[in-house]
């Protein structure tokens, strides 16, 4: 497959929801139905939310059809420790058919020229261990691996 060429990057709206969801799908298979209905649920809460930036990479064949290949949520934050705005990327998923073809990149720095317009003084991003071809994406994109993350469910 060629790398495509007629990407454009823009963001999110309501009517992207059924794509994200396959994406965000094809990133987290596990996912049970119930589970895919409050992630929409919360890509709808946040859509409009003026610290997050949800945008979308969408894709126009030779006949001049759009397909949604791409999807990437930042949050932004005010932090004591940073000294300022963070930007936090919460997801960031590309169609598999489209993988590897720099569209993960035109993303990304999409978002990241974003980030920098709205002041933030730091961009970060947390990934699971065992997604070593995610880690040398960032890697390659500037990021650097600086601390450990630790989680815990919160007991309801």
């Amino acid at each position: 497959m060629k790398k495509p060429t007629h990407i454009r990057i823009r963001k999110s709206n309501y009517s992207d929801s059924n794509d994200v969801l396959r994406l965000i799908k094809q990133l987290e298979p596990e996912l049970t139905n119930k589970d895919l209905k409050k992630v929409r649920e919360i890509f709808e809460a946040i859509i409009e939310k003026e610290n997050y930036l949800n945008k979308v990479a969408i894709l126009r064949n030779e006949k001049n059809r759009k397909k949604i290949i791409g999807f990437i949520s930042l949050v932004f934050n005010l932090t004591i420790h940073d000294l300022g705005l963070v930007a936090t990327i919460n997801e960031i998923v590309i169609d598999k058919n489209y993988r590897n073809k720099k569209v993960g990149s035109i993303l990304l720095e999409n978002a990241i020229g974003d980030a920098k317009s709205r002041g933030c003084t730091e961009i970060e991003v947390s990934s699971s261990l065992d997604r070593k071809t995610a880690h040398q994406f960032y890697k390659k994109h500037g990021f650097k691996e600086v601390g450990k993350f630790f989680s815990k469910e919160a007991e309801i």
